[in-house]
This record gives C-alpha cells, structure tokens and sequence, in this order.
C-alpha cells in the first residue's frame, strides 16, 4: 500500500483530483432479550460511561458491539478508519490544513440492538482540492471487473489527471500498468517508511516521528466522526481541523461529546 500511496505522492498519476473508498457494509439484528449477566463479569463496569443498558450476549461480541452506538460508530470507523488512514496519507493530507466539506447520507436500522448506520455514501470536499466518495461495499475482498454504479469495490482508489492507483492490503493496481514497474528512488519527493519490527522502540530511543503517528490515527478517526455526525443531523457540515470543530455550527458540536455516566468523569 505504500509504494501505492507514493505513486500518487510523487505525481506519477498526475495531479490527484478524486477517491473512491470502499469499507464493508454493516450490520443489523433484531430486538435482543435482556439475560442475565454471567458470572465473572463486572456488568457496571464493562459499561464505564455508557449509559446503562442490559445485558445481551450481542453487547460484548466482536464485531457486533461496533455497530451500537453508546459504544461505536459502527463500520464506518471500526473497520472504515483504517481506510480513511490511508487514503488520506496518499492524498497528502496528513496536515490539519484548511476546512473539510462532508456531506455524508446513511441507512439506519429501522429495529433491534444496531443502530448505527449500515449503508453509507459520504462526500468529502478537502481545503487542496481533492475530492472523496465513500461508500459500503458487500464484498469483504476487492472484486473485479466491479459493475455497482454508486458502491465501490473493497479498497482505495487514487485518481488523477494521468491515470489512477488501487490499493488494498498487500495489493497495489495502476493505470497505466507500466506504473507498477516504477522504482521509487532518491530522486522521488516522496519516499514513505515501512513499518518495521522494532520501529516504535527506535523512535523512542531516537526521539523522532513512528511510520504512523497517534496524530495520524485521531485525525483518520476524525474523518469517520464528522461524517456520522452529519448523517444524524441529515445534512453537509464543514469541519476546521485546526481547531477540532465545526465551523459556525453549535448543533453539530454538541454532538463532538457525550454526557458521561456517573461516576466517570473526564
């Protein structure tokens, strides 16, 4: 995925102008019974500041407890997030520069425990110019020869005014193919660091930045916060990521916190 981001980075498609994300689709359930708690497990506490709520198998089973929202936002960060760190380290976002357009629309669930969004088509405007759409998808494994008009394939797509980059996992695609023959050397802006066994004990010991911060990590986390925020309220909102906030917009602030369950605090 890195030599796939540093195509993009170093110009090989060009000027990037869009991307396209697919992250898999998510979940619904029906009405859950309340049973008793098991013996062993300190109910109060595995809720912390959540509201309190009863006990059901489904609220302390993963992957289903992503998709509560006293918990999470669902797959949109807990598995979108690792996406959207990656199409923003290709899209040379990284920065907190300049305001953030999203106008994101989502499918809630109409019953049961889950409820957060299962489908989701979200727009991202950024301050240099790139666009994103990013969609569910149904397949868990990038498909070929993808046919869905408005749902994108697993993966990420870099596209820019020369030609294109997909990335997922351990796969890298590009358009045209003589791009996958491209060696990038000292003479490429851009060269991106791997992450290595030993290298967060390296940074300490050196005093300098990991392959991926935590800084990076909350701002990836972010994208996928202000999108879902903008989905419960059912329209665009404008995020300024040097401040952490929404621009000229107390309803969607109130939304950036949540009252704690006492006796947690923060």
């Amino acid at each position: 995925m890195l030599f796939g981001c540093e195509l993009v980075l170093n110009g090989y498609i060009g000027q990037l102008q869009h991307v396209k994300i697919g992250s898999p689709v998510g979940m619904t359930c029906p009405p859950q019974a309340p049973q008793p708690v098991p013996p062993g497990l300190d109910w109060d506490l595995w809720l912390g500041p959540a509201p309190w709520a009863p006990f059901t198998p489904l609220r302390i089973a993963s992957h289903p407890w992503y998709h509560i929202s006293d918990y999470s936002l669902g797959y949109i960060a807990g598995w979108g997030v690792h996406h959207a760190d990656s199409a923003m380290q290709g899209s040379g976002l990284d920065d907190a520069a300049g305001p953030i357009q999203v106008d994101a629309q989502g499918t809630f669930p109409a019953e049961g425990l889950f409820d957060n969004p299962y489908r989701w088509n979200m727009n991202y405007r950024f301050a240099n110019g790139v666009t994103w759409n990013w969609t569910d998808t149904p397949s868990w494994e990038p498909v070929k020869n993808w046919t869905d008009a408005v749902r994108h394939p697993m993966g990420i797509r870099f596209e820019g005014t020369e030609g294109w980059v997909f990335i997922w996992r351990g796969e890298v695609d590009a358009h045209p193919k003589k791009l996958l023959q491209v060696r990038i050397g000292p003479r490429d802006r851009v060269r991106l660091r791997d992450t290595l066994p030993g290298d967060f004990i390296d940074c300490v010991r050196q005093g300098r930045p990991t392959c991926a911060p935590v800084e990076i990590a909350h701002r990836a986390t972010t994208l996928c916060a202000i999108a879902a925020i903008g989905m419960q309220l059912g329209r665009k909102v404008t995020w300024d990521p040097a401040r952490e906030q929404f621009v000229a917009d107390d309803e969607a602030n109130r939304l950036c916190a949540r009252q704690l369950r006492g006796p947690w605090t923060l």
